[in-house]
């Protein structure tokens, strides 16, 4: 009986650990469910066991010298499934189990010879076919007149003993071959057991670690979060945590760790725990953090990180005196190095001027990449402009010393805008500021900065103000065409007319073009006012043409327009629509759009010298002017420019340079026009150098179509 007591005793610490491993292990662990289930057996069993300690059935048999049966209890037959009239005695020996048969046997014998009282197990076949597992005390009888024993049915023990070698079987399993760490601490938090993985994890051998309490290993700064979990487990309630510990070899590793109560007969008596290695995936989110937050071609801070300290400081200023400066920066004709040497080029430089912008502050700012080539610096502890704008310098100095990519030497300056801290009211708004002051770098040269002022806010609401109204307008058509008078300068006669856009605003009446078509190109607004432009004058040109049949009319093409690929197609419907003659249209193109000399360009020349569009030079003189555009593109008309033709007869230069550009149209047979004509010397001056044609309010100032109506009816000649 105290066997069986100390096996019981046993059974209920090996389910206490079992239940507590399954607690403590992840849902994934393989044959976690066949566990399950011998874990609720053992518990049975240990009721069972209990209530069959108490209910002791009499079994007894006798038998005689010989060692055969004589007697069998009825308890005993009761026990096998036996009525008492059942069984005859021979058929006794067949309920043995024959590998049972020769150990009762000898037993059996032993008692006959006269040994003491011996204790022997054996399995007997029951009537239903299953085997009962009983236990005999056999006894020889006195002189020698044969032996009894006394029995008791052990089946409950024998699978209850079954069942503990496989929970322990299987709790070793369980413990030796887990891919996590498994301990177990007592009460006070030591270490008390290890499994193979906490070496493996660790790097500490087993020695090295039992004995130390829970909270010796830990970081210092998990210290504390660490013996308040325990203090909870030990409470009876399981914990999930994280925390770190230095590896044998001095790297940080990151644990993952369940602690559960160890329960005994109801009382908490250590605890036990899973680690699970998790620096990798630790590392893993801290990449993810910094891809979240940072730029990655060149490292730096990104708009969000960029952005949310921005917002910090501007939330810690609250005396709002100047404590920080941003700087907004782009680099100058970025885009060249791309389509000229390639992305790969444009990366390379951008990294490297990264490295140079980070070299010129603190390392307590803040350096910011906000996309393509713009960058922002946050500069702490800069109290007054002058401090900021000394660092502007050191960074205009060093981003425009030389590169060297790829092989490639070049100079790229940035455009630099300074807003003080105190300047707005939150992040944004700073930003837009030190954006703001950058576009007025750009816009005043290049290569420079600009610290920002109020007066340029109020520039930019204009300018917001004036793209909504220009939308408005196209939308509405606020647009009217007036037309200029073209002069033969030999007959005095009109040849032609230049169509010219006039903007008619309901509340601030007529707008200069000089106001808005730059922001028209800026946008891209250019592309709807410059169709309208063509269709009214194609439409006007052609009612002309009913009674003047060799009136010109000239249409200004801007560069955007002119970027267009469809431009040649777009013009060619608009003439089908108006049915204008193609050789009475001509187009003015600025050297510009020359000078881009792109494949795009040419074709789109050729395309329409083809249709018989006659094409114009604008303002010849006013760009970079090179003779070889005249020579290579199907140029038919070069316009000289006013600045020159107002010093015609005063400034000999420009005198000088008007005839010297006449000569040469004449040698390349083009026809030269005059602009800007406004006094009857220049006419002089032009007639004498046998310029064909001019232009200007000496003749005309911009006039309705049924202004010049009256002028082509009255053939009015200058």
């Amino acid at each position: 009986m105290q066997q069986s007591l100390q096996a019981t005793h046993r059974l209920r610490q090996s389910i206490a650990r079992a239940a507590a491993a399954l607690a403590a292990t992840g849902a994934d662990l393989p044959g976690r469910q066949e566990i399950e289930g011998l874990l609720a057996a053992a518990q049975q069993a240990s009721a069972l066991m209990d209530s069959m300690a108490q209910s002791d059935q009499d079994l007894s048999i006798t038998c005689d010298p010989n060692g055969e049966v004589t007697s069998i209890s009825a308890g005993c037959l009761a026990t096998l499934g036996y009525e008492p009239m059942e069984l005859a005695e021979g058929e006794y020996r067949r309920l043995v189990h024959p590998d049972d048969y020769a150990t009762l046997r000898e037993s059996l014998y032993n008692a006959l010879s006269g040994t003491a009282s011996t204790n022997v197990e054996g399995r007997f076949r029951h009537k239903d076919g299953t085997f009962v597992w009983l236990e005999w005390t056999i006894t020889p009888l006195a002189d020698g007149a044969g032996a009894y024993g006394i029995g008791r049915d052990i089946t409950m023990y024998k699978q209850y003993e079954r069942l503990l070698r496989e929970s322990e079987q299987l709790y070793r399993a369980l413990f030796e071959y887990s891919p996590d760490g498994v301990f177990t601490l007592d009460f006070e938090g030591n270490v008390i057991t290890m499994n193979p993985a906490c070496t493996q994890i660790s790097g500490y051998q087993p020695h090295e670690l039992i004995g130390q309490s829970l909270e010796q290993l830990l970081m210092p700064e998990h210290q504390a979060h660490a013996v308040a979990i325990l203090h909870t487990v030990m409470q009876g309630e399981a914990q999930n945590f994280e925390s770190a510990i230095h590896h044998r070899d001095g790297r940080v590793l990151y644990l993952h760790a369940t602690l559960v109560p160890l329960v005994l007969e109801g009382t908490v008596v250590g605890v036990y725990g899973v680690v699970r290695d998790i620096t990798e995936r630790k590392h893993a989110e801290e990449r993810l953090a910094h891809m979240a937050f940072h730029d990655p071609l060149t490292g730096l801070a990104n708009r969000t990180l960029f952005i949310g300290r921005l917002d910090q400081l501007v939330t810690e200023n609250v005396s709002n005196q100047p404590s920080f400066a941003i700087l907004y920066l782009d680099l100058d004709d970025f885009k060249i190095v791309n389509d000229s040497l390639g992305h790969r080029t444009g990366d390379l430089l951008l990294v490297e001027a990264a490295r140079r912008l980070k070299s010129c502050v603190s390392a307590g700012d803040t350096v910011a990449r906000l996309g393509g080539d713009e960058f922002t610096v946050i500069l702490e502890g800069t109290q007054d402009t002058d401090d900021a704008i000394a660092a502007t310098h050191r960074i205009l100095r060093e981003l425009t010393r030389p590169y060297d990519i790829d092989g490639h030497k070049m100079v790229v300056t940035p455009s630099v805008g300074v807003v003080m801290g105190n300047q707005g009211d939150d992040a944004k708004e700073l930003l837009r500021y030190a954006d703001i002051a950058m576009y007025k770098a750009k816009q005043n040269g290049k290569a420079r900065y600009e610290a920002f002022t109020p007066v340029m806010y109020n520039h930019v609401l204009q300018r917001l103000q004036l793209e909504t109204d220009l939308r408005r307008a196209i939308e509405h058509r606020e647009f009217r065409v007036l037309y200029q008078p073209i002069v033969e300068l030999g007959t005095g006669e009109i040849v032609g007319v230049e169509a010219l856009i006039r903007w008619e605003d309901p509340e601030h009446g007529v707008i200069s073009p000089a106001q808005f078509i730059p922001l028209a190109e800026e946008t891209g607004l250019i592309l709807p006012i410059g169709r309208f432009v063509l269709e009214e004058a194609c439409r006007q040109g052609r009612k002309w043409q009913e009674t003047h049949p060799n009136l010109m009319v000239s249409v200004n093409l801007s560069a955007r327009q002119f970027r267009e690929p469809f431009l040649a197609e777009e013009i060619v419907q608009v003439l089908q629509e108006t049915d204008m003659p193609p050789t009475l249209l001509q187009l003015e193109i600025t050297e510009s759009i020359l000078m881009q000399e792109s494949a795009t360009t040419q074709e789109t020349l050729r395309h329409l010298k083809a249709l018989g569009i006659q094409l114009a030079m604008d303002d010849f003189g006013t760009g970079y002017s090179s003779l070889s555009y005249l020579k290579r593109f199907p140029i038919d008309v070069l316009k000289i420019d006013r600045s020159f033709v107002d010093g015609l007869g005063e400034n000999p230069e420009d005198t000088a340079l008007v005839r010297t550009v006449i000569q040469l149209a004449k040698a390349l047979n083009l026809t030269v026009t005059g602009e800007g004509v406004e006094t009857a010397e220049q006419i002089a001056q032009l007639r004498a150098m046998e310029c064909e044609r001019g232009q200007g309010y000496f003749f005309a100032r911009p006039l309705t179509p049924k202004a010049i109506d009256e002028l082509l009816v009255n053939g009015r000649n200058w």
